[in-house]
């Protein structure tokens, strides 16, 4: 997968580098932005977001965008509406072991978004530093780590709780 010069994807044949098809972005109003691209542990689903809070769930076996998530709204974890996030920017994306939860960065509004695969459902918002980055999820699936650009530490989240259970500071005094 590639951007292309309409802010979708092209899918290349990576033995012949020729592109075999063309993945249109669904019309949100933002750019295409593809710090947050990520693919399903068991590789059937793409995840790409645009610059503002839309993301974009792609059925690789179609090419064919089957979901467009608005993570500019958080939800609790009975799926009703907390608040409204509009402006976020999405810029990492992490998937548990089994593929049943994405954890998706969002910079602007220092928070991870959980969202349910399999229900394609947002689950809960973890409040973590200021301007986070980057996201990974420890192969047990206990932790997932999010560096943080802005407060200069490591939030770790305990995954059975979506909760930050400790701060890493990565600075010294």
């Amino acid at each position: 997968l590639e951007h292309d010069e309409r802010g979708g994807l092209a899918v290349i044949d990576t033995a012949t580098d020729e592109v075999l098809d063309s993945i249109a972005p669904v019309s949100t109003g933002g750019h295409s932005f593809l710090d947050l691209l990520g693919v399903t542990p068991d590789g059937s689903h793409v995840y790409w977001a645009n610059y503002y809070h839309w993301v974009n769930i792609v059925k690789v076996s179609t090419n064919k965008v089957v979901k467009t998530l608005d993570v500019g709204k958080a939800f609790g974890r009975a799926g009703s509406m907390l608040f409204n996030l509009r402006g976020i920017t999405p810029v990492s994306i992490a998937f548990t072991s089994d593929g049943s939860r994405a954890y998706m960065v969002c910079h602007d509004n220092f928070y991870v978004v959980v969202f349910d695969t399999g229900k394609r459902k947002f689950v809960g918002t973890i409040r973590v530093g200021q301007h986070p980055q980057g996201i990974v999820i420890t192969p047990d699936d206990r932790f997932a780590y999010v560096t943080n650009a802005e407060s200069e530490d490591v939030s770790v989240i305990e995954l059975a709780t979506n909760t930050v259970v400790t701060n890493i500071p990565l600075t010294s005094d």
